[in-house]
């Protein structure tokens, strides 16, 4: 391996092979009709960091050229100072873990180098008085926020002494500036700001309850507790600042308990998915209160945490089902071909494509941020349960008492079929298997032999788990409707719905890649909702695809075509989708009338 500036390039290593699932399939377009799609978006986004094949590269000066600011050649973002970078030591500690070659101590150790006298990183002639604080103050206030983060993980995972101490004086810079940016003046002149707000503010409750615990000193969680009083509610703000500061109010609630602070997010959350800024992907668009159409993969990577971390601390399901779904469609999808999460221009309609917004200054970071955080935390969790597997996603997981290997295995019958090797197990725990909302029926077998499945259950328990067990778990993938009045089974849509099909976990949709004829003006087709009852689902290794047959909305017609999911446009570079369709209920009367009169043949 070659380095670039004190970390190494990395390259794929391949997965290993467990129990009795197989290696990684390393062309695109097998692997994503394979078994290992999660693993391999995490290396793209790994890759991407880590190598050099595509611009820009994360050298050192790169990282760095945001508290070493040099205002002759400024690279993009300068003065959201520790952003980039803060962002980048966050994440490299993790990848660390993963890769012990990947060296981010001498990087630490040069970024400590450029803090100032009193704490913060970057522009130091900013002077924090209310009268002067404006929306500069707020982008170096962001930075640093993301910076403290960075290097608390980073003091986490391996003690650094000196990284301790910089978070600390940093740390000292927020509580020095707290009363000056809290002024109600201040907050008042902030709103509606956008990247430039009050959220650059209230984010860093985050890093100062990280602080405060590791330092044993709750004067920066009692600032925290005050910071985040001020945020607005959502009205047009940018999303990402909104949700980052409700992420750190849970953190707040894990370090002092007072309930106020989960109520307050729960609030926040609830009200939030139920309203219009909650899309069809199932996260947010970049902005709330419906300014501009582009998506953002950290506000998405953010939602998908917060819907996790809500979940693990009320236990109340709904949050778990939300996350997966924003992480199966909305960051999938957000996720380019390049390993980049970033933006793209959608609607309550789909999709369109544009040029590449790949974010590689913080969505390509806090994309893969989320993915670890998903994989290490929430896959496989420890409660009541014993251990329990609250997401099947195709990747490895280990810990010190345990190890075990997720594989889509086969499509057999209508059930698909999700193969858990055990690697590694500690004889005292046992196992808890969800099932899934989005599974009609579900099959289980142990080392080949089938197990009973008690009707209505919501989690399969198994006691005598061991190392070289293998687990087949099968569900029926429910096929619905989600309209504005809620989901119906699309075999049983009444009358002509429109809205969103959902296959399992995915949300499809018809993609001009696919079906350019049906995509094209005008779109208005009506798909006939119980053809997908008799049509194929084609090819086994493409088991999220369904086809079903429609009224072209141009001419009378009797087409068939393919509903694949969207997170497969990752893949296709992101072309025109559409996901948000119109059913009906067939009538045999009426397909007869609308026989193709560009194929009369086939009436005859």
């Amino acid at each position: 391996m070659k380095k670039t500036g004190s970390y190494l390039i990395l390259l794929l290593a391949p997965f290993m092979v467990m129990g009795q699932v197989k290696p990684v399939v390393k062309n695109k377009k097998e692997q994503l009709t394979t078994n290992v799609e999660f693993a391999y978006r995490m290396n793209m986004a790994v890759k991407r960091l880590t190598g050099r094949a595509i611009a820009p590269v994360f050298t050192d000066d790169f990282v760095l050229a945001d508290v070493n600011v040099d205002l002759k050649a400024p690279r993009r973002f300068y003065n959201f100072s520790g952003d980039l970078s803060g962002r980048f030591i966050e994440v490299m500690t993790l990848i660390n873990g993963d890769h012990p070659d990947i060296k981010i101590k001498p990087l630490v150790d040069r970024l400590l180098t450029y803090q100032k006298k009193d704490g913060r990183f970057g522009n130091d002639s900013l002077a924090f008085t209310a009268g002067q604080i404006g929306p500069q103050h707020m982008a170096l206030l962001w930075g640093n926020g993301r910076l403290l983060v960075g290097l608390m993980t980073y003091y986490d995972h391996y003690k650094d002494p000196a990284a301790l101490k910089a978070a600390r004086r940093l740390g000292d810079f927020f509580l020095n500036t707290y009363e000056a940016c809290s002024d109600p003046l201040v907050v008042e002149k902030l709103n509606g700001l956008g990247a430039n707000g009050i959220i650059c503010f209230t984010q860093y409750v985050e890093g100062l309850v990280m602080l405060s615990q590791a330092v044993n000193d709750p004067r920066y969680a009692a600032v925290a507790a005050k910071a985040y009083t001020v945020l607005p509610e959502r009205g047009v703000q940018h999303s990402h600042g909104y949700l980052t500061t409700l992420r750190g109010v849970l953190y707040l609630y894990k370090y002092d308990h007072d309930i106020k602070h989960l109520n307050y997010v729960k609030e926040a959350y609830d009200e939030l998915v139920l309203s219009g800024d909650y899309n069809a992907l199932g996260s947010v668009n970049e902005y709330f209160g419906s300014k501009g159409e582009r998506d953002e993969g950290c506000s998405t990577a953010d939602f998908v945490r917060l819907s996790l971390e809500l979940y693990s601390l009320c236990g109340e399901e709904t949050y778990l089902e939300k996350g997966e779904f924003a992480l199966l469609n909305a960051l999938y999808f957000n996720q380019y071909y390049t390993g980049d999460f970033g933006h793209h221009l959608i609607s309550e309609q789909g999709s369109r494509p544009d040029y590449m917004h790949a974010s590689w200054w913080c969505c390509s970071m806090h994309g893969l941020r989320a993915m670890y955080e998903v994989r290490d935390r929430f896959l496989l969790s420890k409660g009541k349960r014993g251990r329990q597997l609250n997401l099947y996603l195709e990747t490895d997981y280990q810990d010190s008492n345990c190890g075990l290997s997720i594989r889509k295995s086969s499509f057999q019958d209508g059930i698909h079929e999700y193969k858990i090797g055990i690697n590694k197990w500690l004889k005292k725990d046992s196992l808890s298997l969800r099932i899934p909302d989005w599974s009609e029926a579900a099959t289980l077998k142990v080392n080949g032999k089938p197990v009973a499945i008690k009707p209505g259950s919501r989690y399969i328990g198994l006691a005598k788990i061991k190392q070289g067990d293998v687990i087949t778990i099968g569900f029926r993938y429910a096929i619905r409707v989600k309209t504005d009045k809620g989901l119906i089974a699309l075999n049983a849509i009444p009358a002509n719905v429109k809205g969103n099909l959902l296959y399992g976990p995915y949300l499809l949709g018809v993609d001009d890649k696919t079906d350019p004829n049906f995509t094209a003006e005008p779109n208005a087709n009506i798909i006939y909702s119980k053809t997908t009852q008799n049509a194929s689902l084609i090819m086994k290794s493409k088991d999220s695809y369904l086809t079903v047959f429609y009224k072209h909305g141009g001419y009378p017609s009797y087409m068939q075509t393919i509903i694949r999911p969207v997170s497969e446009l990752t893949f296709d570079k992101h072309g025109y989708v559409l996901y948000n369709l119109l059913f009906a209920p067939d009538d045999t009367a009426r397909l007869k009338q609308d026989q193709s009169m560009t194929e009369p043949w086939k009436t005859n």
